[in-house]
């Protein structure tokens, strides 16, 4: 029988037992930690404070076969049954059977997910092999001691349970099914990445063929060194399959209808308030739209400053769908990894060679749309390709553009000189980027008059072209960037100025109340080597910065006058990164930033003359704009992205590395795959 969590109205299969497991591992309610219990079935508003309470209403309510509990009830069932007497054996031996296919289908799922988990973890596979082998003979095991236990327990009660000989064999069957049935099909490699597949937590990796090389092995007999010809490969996720499951989980659809634009054209909360999707997307007709965003930037799987460094450097790109809203999209478990590749076979063969990939399959399910069939929504939905995110490099590298910032023309947003940009306080309108001068800079085909490399195969698809792509990453131009760069300078002249010294100021730091929101981003203690040399490492994370960015004023600003010109330029800096921070703003909002921004540049070039902008203060200049044209920046951080490399960063895999980490991340993020399948269907299908 099926039950309906309250929580989430999910059905669940298994019984009052799978309710309960649902609610554990869903929920975290248990027998410790219940709070209040809604019953929810059938409309019953029951309230319950215990599981137990609950689990006693279910077995006298809602199980659905109520025992009757006087002789006149039973003779009066009896009588006015439509079933004969001589069948109630066979409907007993029926309930029997479904109550064991409970049993077995919960110790299934229990398994499934222990296995997944144990695999998604930064164990060797060969240990994770052995582990398992291991739990399995435990729970034998300890099958066994029950098994012996109970049966020495009723030899001396004396009683007449197992005298028959048909009785000790059904109750030697019970033990050996809970010792084999759960499990015979999930013991081995194979078997496990079968489940995995039927139930949805495992798609098999695509080799793509990028080329051939030799590489030199040793002769296992002879000793002697020989040349094999290998295959280079990179590991591709396709996005109709990916994609079309992660749509077609429960509330995925209704989740991605329920966000709307906003009725006022004067306010910016969503893409679809911005500029480009107005003019290129609104009228797209009746198919749903599914934006994307395609994310890439490379991560080291060891040690990042070791003797390897770079040996292990993998390359990985991320899809995001940018219609879900803000709490959903920021999930890890909603960006959904594409394809990974060592960063050595990008330098050999070229960012385009993935690029090309991702852009067939994208304009294959642009023109031909995606089929959905969930419990949410049954039909087309039509995914494009709306902006590619990251950070600088990372960027450039995907669009075609100089990977050094050191260029004459380092900006992929403006034709600026670098000589102009470096005391540039205003973006220059005459210098943008258009498709007109971007072609003509094509065929000039000189990147150091240009600052484009090549025309990147994204263009080809219609609705996508670079000089709209004006994304601009808050992480690494502010967090990164900008504000260490100027509070170590304001800092550093501060101290100078004997307003305080570095010991009185990593004291506050380390005795400021944090709260419970920024305990765990807690800066650590500033060195006169970064307040020295600003421009290098900040010593912080970005979470730590952002929190070091906002407390700051509040730390050390009864130790500073009000006509500080130093302290004025960080407080401007903070004014605008919480505009651009913001989740909404409204138009003139923009306007203000840019003379905010316009301010900050000249008191900056002002107060530090013997310095220019970097490349990351002249971004600032086209923020106002952006913000216009794509809305809040927050939804294009690259900061969630960043966070998705935890899943990899502490494998330690040395073989086969970026097809290893597909199988990681996927068992990694689909626990809703696990919990959600429907099992009862699965072990019918193998019995």
């Amino acid at each position: 029988m099926d039950f309906t969590c309250f929580k989430c109205l999910t059905r669940t299969e298994g019984g009052i037992k799978g309710l309960f497991f649902h609610m554990k591992h869903n929920h975290g309610i248990n027998s410790k930690n219940s709070s209040k219990i809604i019953c929810g079935q059938a409309g019953c508003t029951a309230l319950f404070f215990s599981t137990e309470g609950y689990k006693w209403h279910l077995n006298r309510h809602h199980l659905g076969n109520k025992e009757q509990t006087n002789d006149q009830g039973d003779q009066e069932s009896e009588r006015n049954s439509p079933i004969p007497m001589e069948a109630d054996a066979h409907y007993e031996a029926e309930e029997d059977d479904e109550e064991s296919m409970e049993n077995d289908i919960n110790i299934a799922k229990s398994y499934a997910i222990f296995t997944a988990r144990l695999k998604s973890s930064p164990i060797p596979s060969s240990l994770v092999g052995k582990i398992i082998v291991d739990v399995l003979d435990l729970i034998e095991n300890v099958v066994d001691h029950i098994e012996m236990e109970i049966t020495r327990l009723i030899s001396n009660q004396q009683s007449t349970l197992l005298r028959k000989e048909e009785d000790k064999q059904d109750f030697h069957n019970i033990f050996a099914n809970a010792r084999e049935a759960p499990f015979s099909e999930m013991r081995t490699e194979y078997q496990q990445r079968i489940l995995f597949k039927q139930i949805g937590a495992y798609v098999e990796p695509e080799q793509k063929l990028l080329g051939y090389c030799f590489k030199s092995k040793i002769n296992n007999k002879t000793g002697a060194p020989i040349q094999k010809q290998e295959k280079e490969t990179f590991q591709y996720i396709p996005l109709a399959i990916s994609l079309k499951k992660f749509l077609e989980q429960p509330g995925v659809m209704n989740a991605i209808f329920s966000a709307k634009a906003i009725a006022d054209p004067n306010v910016l909360v969503t893409y679809r308030d911005g500029i480009l999707f107005k003019n290129r997307y609104q009228q797209h007709g009746e198919v749903p739209l599914i934006p994307l965003l395609l994310y890439n930037d490379d991560f080291e799987t060891s040690n990042p400053l070791g003797s390897r460094k770079g040996k292990r450097k993998i390359s990985a790109f991320y899809t995001n769908v940018l219609c879900l809203p803000r709490r959903y999209q920021a999930r890890l478990n909603n960006i959904l990894l594409t394809a990974l590749i060592t960063s050595s076979l990008i330098t050999k063969y070229g960012v385009e060679s993935v690029a090309k990939v991702i852009k067939e399959e994208i304009q294959m399910l642009s023109n031909a749309c995606l089929n959905i069939e969930g419990d949410d929504f049954s039909g087309l939905v039509r995914p494009v390709l709306f902006q590619v995110v990251g950070d600088n490099l990372g960027i450039h590298t995907m669009l075609g553009y100089v990977r050094g910032f050191t260029a004459n023309y380092y900006c992929r947003l403006c034709k600026g000189h670098r000589s102009v940009l470096q005391k540039q306080s205003v973006e220059n309108a005459s210098l943008l980027r258009t498709v007109e001068n971007y072609v003509a800079d094509l065929q000039h085909d000189d990147p150091s008059e240009t600052g484009i490399r090549f025309a990147t195969i994204l263009n080809d698809l219609g609705e996508f072209h670079v000089v709209e792509n004006i994304t601009l990453d808050v992480m690494h131009d502010f967090l990164e960037g900008v504000i260490p760069l100027e509070m170590y300078l304001v800092l550093d002249q501060l101290i100078q100025e004997k307003k305080f010294t570095l010991e009185e100021l990593n004291g506050r730091i380390s005795c400021f109340n944090y709260g419970f929101t920024d305990q765990s981003n807690k800066p650590s203690p500033l060195k006169q080597s970064s307040l020295s040399n600003p421009g290098k490492v900040s010593g912080q994370s970005a979470s730590q910065m952002m929190c070091l960015a906002f407390s700051l004023p509040i730390m050390i600003g009864d130790k500073i006058e009000e006509d500080s010109d130093a302290w004025e330029l960080y407080l401007l800096l903070i004014d605008i990164f919480k505009i651009i921070m913001s989740p909404s703003l409204s138009l003139s909002a923009t306007y203000v930033l840019k003379a905010l921004i316009r301010d900050h540049h000249q008191l900056f070039l002002q107060l530090f003359p013997d310095r220019n902008l970097t490349p990351k203060q002249h971004f600032l200049t086209h923020y106002p704009r952006s913000l216009r044209f794509i809305g809040p920046l927050n939804q294009y951080t690259s900061m969630r992205f960043e966070g998705k490399h935890k899943t990899f960063k502490n494998l330690q895999i040395f073989l086969v590395i970026s097809r290893t980490l597909l199988k990681h991340w996927q068992l990694n993020t689909k626990w809703p795959s696990v919990m959600h399948f429907s099992w009862n269907n699965l072990l019918k299908i193998k019995t």
